[in-house]
Formats: C-alpha cells, sequence, structure tokens
C-alpha cells in the first residue's frame, strides 16, 4: 500500500506530532510505503529525516500558490499512491482534484480543533473539499460535530501519546533549581501566548492563591503574542511566585516536577480539539483543570481525571486547585487514572493501529 502524506510543515505543533509519530511507527512496516509531502521547508521533528520516506519540499512562493498543485500531481502520477492523507486545510485544497484524477482515497484529516468562524477559510476549504473526501478524520468527535460531518465518513483518530518521550526526564531537582521554584507544590500552565488561550483566568487564580497560602508556586509555560501584557498583571512582589518560562523544548520535563496542570481556553475564540498539553500532564500522572468544552470532556474526566470548569470561572479554578494539593489522596488518585486513561485510549499503538485500520478498510484487497 502506497500513502502519500501532506501537510504545511513539520513546526512545533498537534497534528505535526501526530504525523511524526505515525510516520515512524509506518516506517517500521514492510505493507506500506509512505513519501511526505511539505509545503514549507520546516521540519522540527528532525527524526523524520532518519526514517528513510522520501521528503518532497515544495516552498510555496506565495500563501495560495497554484503551482503548487501541478508540483504535487507530478509527484503523484511517479508515485501511484493508493491514499492521499492531507494534514490542514489548505493540503486539502490542494489534493482533494489530485486523488479523483489518480483515483486514490483521500482521507481528509483538516479538524484538528472544534470551533471554526462560519463563512471563515477553514469554513470554505471544508465545505470544498468534505464532499470529495473518503474519509473525514477528526481527532475528537466535538471536531466532527462542529464541522457538520455525520454517517460514515466521518473518523475519529485520537492523538497518541509516546511514552517513550519520559525515558530521559531531567531530574525534579534540576527543573526546580532551574526555576527557583522553592515551594512544595507547582501549578503549570503549558500553552501559547494567544488570544485562544485564556492565560487571564488562570494567573488571576494564581494571584488569589499565593496572596492566601505560601506553599505553591505557579509556571506559565510558552511565548507568544498575548506574553508581555499577561507578565504585566503579576506585580513585582509576587513574580517569585508566578513565573513565566518563554518556549521550552523540555516540556515534559517541567511536567514531570509540577503538582498539576491546568488548561484554560478563550471559548469565544477557540475550543481544543484534543490537547496535547493535556496529554502530556496526563501522561505523566498529573491531574487537570481544563475549560470544559470541544473534545476536552473525552480525555478530561471530570472528578475521575480531574476537574472541568467554565469559561473564565476563576472561582472554580482557585477552588478544585487548593482542594487538589489539600488532599494528598486526591491528588495522587486523580493522577493515577490519568495516567491510565491515557495507556488505554490515547497511545502511539491505538493511534497506529486505527489510521492502518482506515487504511485498510479504504483499499480492501491492497
Amino acid at each position: 500500500m502506497r500513502v502519500l502524506h501532506v501537510i504545511d510543515k513539520l513546526g512545533i505543533g498537534g497534528k505535526e506530532r501526530r504525523l511524526t509519530e505515525l510516520l515512524k511507527a509506518l516506517s517500521h512496516r514492510s505493507d506500506i510505503r509512505c513519501e511526505l509531502v511539505l509545503l514549507k521547508d520546516v521540519i522540527r521533528y528532525e527524526e523524520v529525516k532518519h526514517l528513510g520516506i522520501p521528503i518532497h519540499i515544495l516552498n510555496r512562493r506565495i500563501k495560495k500558490d497554484p503551482l503548487v498543485f501541478f508540483r504535487i500531481l507530478k509527484l503523484a502520477r511517479k508515485f501511484q499512491p493508493d491514499i492521499i492523507h492531507s494534514w490542514g486545510s489548505m493540503p486539502s485544497i490542494y489534493t482533494f482534484l489530485i486523488a479523483k484524477l489518480l483515483r486514490a482515497r483521500f482521507i481528509n484529516a483538516m479538524i484538528t480543533n472544534a470551533r471554526h468562524k462560519t463563512y471563515g477559510p477553514e469554513w470554505w476549504r471544508a465545505k470544498i473539499t468534505f464532499p470529495f473526501s473518503d474519509a473525514i478524520a477528526s481527532n475528537s468527535y466535538a471536531g466532527l460535530r462542529e464541522y457538520g460531518v455525520s454517517g460514515k465518513k466521518g473518523v475519529v483518530l485520537y492523538n497518541g501519546f509516546a511514552f517513550d518521550r519520559l525515558l530521559n526526564l531531567e531530574a525534579p531537582e534540576a527543573i526546580r533549581q532551574e526555576f527557583a521554584l522553592h515551594t512544595p507544590y507547582v501549578v503549570a500552565m503549558v500553552g501559547a501566548f494567544h488570544p485562544r488561550k485564556d492565560y487571564a483566568t488562570y494567573i488571576e487564580a494564581a494571584l488569589r492563591i499565593v496572596q492566601q497560602r505560601n506553599d505553591v508556586s505557579f509556571l506559565a509555560v510558552g511565548d507568544g503574542p498575548t506574553l508581555e501584557a499577561t507578565r504585566k498583571m503579576v506585580p513585582a512582589s509576587l513574580q517569585n511566585r508566578i513565573r513565566f518560562t518563554g518556549n521550552q523544548s523540555k516540556v515534559e520535563s517541567i511536567v514531570n516536577c509540577i503538582t498539576l496542570g491546568v488548561l484554560t481556553t478563550n471559548q469565544n475564540l477557540h475550543e481544543e480539539g484534543i490537547s496535547n498539553t493535556i496529554l502530556e500532564y496526563m501522561a505523566l500522572g498529573k491531574p487537570v483543570i481544563a475549560t470544559r468544552g470541544g473534545g476536552t470532556p473525552e480525555i478530561v474526566l471530570d472528578e475521575i481525571t480531574g476537574y472541568l470548569i467554565e469559561p473564565n470561572d476563576v472561582n472554580s479554578l482557585e477552588l478544585h486547585i487548593n482542594q487538589l494539593i489539600n488532599d494528598s489522596d486526591l491528588l495522587r488518585h486523580m493522577g493515577k487514572e490519568a495516567r491510565l486513561q491515557i495507556q488505554k485510549k490515547f497511545s502511539i499503538d491505538k493511534m497506529v493501529n486505527d489510521t492502518v485500520q482506515l487504511y485498510q478498510k479504504l483499499t480492501p484487497g491492497q
């Protein structure tokens, strides 16, 4: 079976990590041959270069370069794929007709969130490409509902967490020393500083808690356009307890040393599909407090692996952080259940097996 994967780039991101892990697994199979097309020369997951999979980089001269269609068509005619697996809305625009021209099956995996703007670019690209798709893959059921996908075409391929990422973590003591964490409890939120993330609610809860108790510190891990405005929320006297780390390449090591993880979302702009940040928290045995909505309830089981709160609910976030810190048995039990949830439903093996089963279903006899 020959599968052509097409994606904008392999920068740091959820779908990019999913594709990387899938290619790593498929590279060991003798029954599936893959090639990869990138629309931009960005490869942050360097291991892809060493899998023996041909990589074709088609740098677009402009954002919607029409010549890319013909370049992908030329590559596809040479490769003769049985399946074209498209990872994004513009890759789907470029490839849906190519799949039909070459009589290849077309998997449209552009759905990675559970909120889009009606009549916005994503909406139009979905309307154009979905009718020509043999399968429409989302990483959450919420995503399928949001895009109005029903019937046999819609399929959920959950993100998979690769537990080998946890094999060479830095010692918690080293992380604590690096970020000057001197309290027994540490709470973290990992995510881009972007309007779609609700850092304001997280920081407001942190400010309340650090003024009530002296045994907990807070980390905000990430970078982006709203970082400076968010940093200004914290007075100088509390900056030793609420720390902004900027972008970090060792996120797993940081998460390993925290007590619990938070992910608050601005649902006026965005709803999560299946968040890789939440996967990381839970794989490392950390309870999660997250904004209810999108695909988050499919991974965070309320009152079992953590807590779901309503948007902008500072009071509930403050309450549940204190509740978990004050109850070590509850903290430990929820962390254990969180890790089991990832092992059961969100492992790399399950993600790869589900994807291969979809390939086999679309190409019987291959």
